[in-house]
């Protein structure tokens, strides 16, 4: 398959997802103000959207959650790192107000996933016998979990900035 064909065959909302995906780092890049509720809202809607794809593709079972579990372990550690590079400052701890460091390494770090996200559903549609691979679905249950983990860990170093807070 030769790229045009690939292009030509991505469905649209892929498209709009990845300007999305890209508009989002590129916000990202400055300084902004959240809500601790608004940051709590994205590592939400990466687990329900994992757990969907994952009953999708390979049931709901120990071994699938526990992959993605162990991901998201590694993921938060990894997330709790970064923001421990690219702390907040709290503008408000009476509404758990922030305001979050622009950072290229984040835009890096989401248009990664979502590039990584696209190759998959490619391979999987060109070889759905990939489904089956082992090694795959471990690799596929284990990355899913990484980015959820990754913005759980930010968050959690965020409640913990919030809670020492004066």
């Amino acid at each position: 398959m030769d790229i045009v064909s690939l292009v030509k065959g991505t469905p649209w909302w892929v498209w709009g997802t990845f300007v999305y995906v890209v508009a989002v780092s590129v916000y990202f890049l400055q300084d902004r103000t959240s809500s601790l509720r608004r940051l709590v809202l994205a590592p939400a809607i990466f687990l329900i959207w994992s757990l969907i794809s994952i009953k999708g593709h390979y049931g709901l079972t120990v071994y699938s959650v526990g992959m993605l579990l162990c991901g998201a372990a590694i993921g938060a550690v990894f997330g709790w790192f970064f923001s421990v590079a690219h702390p907040p400052r709290i503008v408000d701890k009476s509404k758990a107000i922030f305001i979050l460091p622009g950072s290229a390494a984040f835009l890096g770090i989401l248009v990664s996933f979502f590039l990584l996200r696209y190759i998959r559903g490619v391979a999987f549609s060109l070889n759905p016998a990939l489904m089956q691979e082992p090694r795959i679905i471990l690799l596929d249950l284990v990355f899913s979990g990484l980015l959820v983990g990754f913005l759980l860990g930010r968050v959690a170093m965020y409640l913990n900035i919030y809670r020492k807070a004066k």
